[in-house]
């Protein structure tokens, strides 16, 4: 037998309905496209991109806005934009820019609100963690009061991202977008004792803790006072009088932030700029990029013995020349109005406020989101931001929570020989949706429908409130379905859908 265990078994006819032993199933939007997967906002980027596509420029801008209030600043900006490192598009070309998405919304209105409910959350610091929980609070009809201590808000991304990096004129435009909502109140210069916070949890609703990390690292090697902090550097280098910098200079922290003091030394009149790190630098991306453009030059493994008047001193004696030593290595939060019922949990040295899946603290009353739970991008914080302004609109409304289960579609799922490599496209969002893959979502392409051989699989229209996974005001009005009658399993329809939408289940 030249095929053992091939079923030989006869079969008088071609098989249907339940003679078959799979049958196709049409799961549009059950898996994630891995932008969306990626991203810590899970910004459904591959619906925007059908909204474009479909002509509804002012409905995709919407649907951005009511994931993050930020979307020019970060998504076009500072992200490093997971989702584009992981597009299924870079396996035909290049990803989708989903920068250039991003800063198309600079300008765009920000969405209709829903009623007042008369509640109001208390939201401890004004980053990007705490603006986007009092935007996603806002647009459902929650009074947002943001308490910061600082005399302006968003945090690192006002006080510290260079101007080269973030447009101001467009943070401007999106910093006032996010004060006229009429549901978002600021409050600026505050800062708070356990006094204080115990009275917003008498007057509160909720509160929420996202103050950030704001203390630098320091590592105790003789001559450290010399030595200044990432965090302060950065803050006078976006200022109006500048700390003077030296000609060479020596950053103690090769990762993205160590990137950015690199290039802001570069810009106040540094000649060399060499960043050095115990291990292989966790510098990535645009940061990088950057810095290594103006000449900027990474050491490994170096560890600082002690810095003197000559440079840094490494532990093997090695002296790298420098006037200025910047150190590098993280901030740690601070938070000393939190009360005892609100419990922490020590990593690396310093304390971090102990959450759960949906940014809640030990106290049911208080959530804390951002680098107060653990270090992370500005897209995780504005992640965080919306997840528990979520969990908490769901509370007030009597509704269950439902986190972000959705799995990632698989690269196998997808027909990607459908599409031709484009050696040069346009830089816009029209081009971006005319080539993004539309990954787990059907791009209503008729593919399926025409290359079924016993004409099962035919298209209809649904009533667009009880449409399969329609979702915050977007999703399809629309489904494919196959007649159990006509369908013989052959899978041509699964073989064939370029977005990953038809399987094959097992009867």
């Amino acid at each position: 037998d030249l095929a053992p265990g091939l079923d030989r078994s006869p079969i008088g006819a071609v098989p249907t309905g339940d003679l078959r032993r799979r049958i196709p199933f049409w799961a549009n939007r059950e898996s994630a496209a891995p932008c969306t997967y990626y991203c810590p906002v899970h910004i459904p980027t591959v619906d925007r991109l059908r909204l474009i596509r479909e002509g509804q420029i002012d409905e995709a801008y919407e649907m951005l806005l009511r994931y993050s209030p930020l979307p020019a600043s970060v998504c076009g900006s500072v992200c490093p934009n997971l989702c584009m490192e992981n597009c299924s598009r870079q396996e035909v070309d290049d990803s989708i820019e989903v920068q250039v998405l991003g800063r198309a919304v600079a300008g765009a209105n920000a969405p209709e609100s829903a009623p007042a409910v008369g509640k109001k959350v208390a939201i401890i610091g004004g980053g990007p963690a705490g603006m986007n929980a009092a935007w996603q609070l806002a647009l459902e009809g929650v009074d947002a009061h943001i308490f910061e201590k600082d005399t302006m808000i968003g945090g690192k991304l006002a006080q510290v991202i260079p101007w080269e990096r973030l447009s101001q004129a467009v943070w401007d435009q999106e910093i006032k977008r996010f004060l006229d909502h009429p549901l978002i109140h600021t409050n600026l210069g505050v800062d708070l004792s356990q006094d204080d916070f115990k009275k917003l949890q008498d007057e509160y609703d909720y509160v929420l803790v996202a103050v950030g990390t704001h203390k630098p690292r320091k590592i105790p090697f003789p001559g450290h006072e010399q030595v200044l902090p990432a965090l302060d550097f950065l803050k006078s280098a976006k200022g109006t009088n500048p700390d003077k910098i030296g000609r060479e200079v020596v950053i103690i922290g090769a990762g993205n932030v160590g990137c950015d003091v690199a290039c802001e030394a570069y810009r106040l009149g540094a000649e060399k700029v060499t960043l050095v790190d115990i291990q292989k630098p966790l510098a990535f991306g645009k940061e990088k990029e950057a810095a290594e453009a103006l000449g900027a030059t990474f050491q490994w493994p170096v560890m600082t013995k002690e810095v003197t008047d000559e440079g840094l001193v490494t532990d093997q004696g090695e002296i790298i020349p420098a006037q200025t030593v910047i150190i590098s290595i993280g901030d740690v939060p601070q938070f000393p109005f939190l009360p005892d019922s609100v419990d922490t949990v020590n990593v690396a040295g310093a304390d971090w406020i102990k959450t759960d899946t949906a940014h809640r603290t030990t106290n049911k009353k208080v959530f804390a989101i951002g680098d107060v739970e653990k270090p992370g991008l500005a897209t995780h914080a504005l992640g965080a931001g919306k997840t528990a302004a979520a969990c908490i609109v769901a509370e007030i409304k009597g509704e269950e929570w439902k986190p972000f289960t959705k799995q990632l579609i698989t690269q196998k799922a997808l027909t990607i020989t459908h599409y031709k490599p484009e050696a040069e496209h346009e830089h816009s969002q029209e081009n971006s949706a005319d080539r993004c893959l539309s990954c787990a979502s059907c791009r209503d392409c008729h593919l399926c429908e025409t290359i079924c051989p016993e004409g099962a699989i035919t298209r209809r229209e649904l009533d667009i409130t009880h449409a399969s996974g329609y979702e915050s005001g977007h999703g399809a009005n629309y489904e494919y379905v196959s007649d159990d009658k006509k369908c013989i399993a052959c899978g041509f329809c699964a073989d064939t859908c370029p977005c990953g939408i038809w399987t094959m289940k097992p009867l």
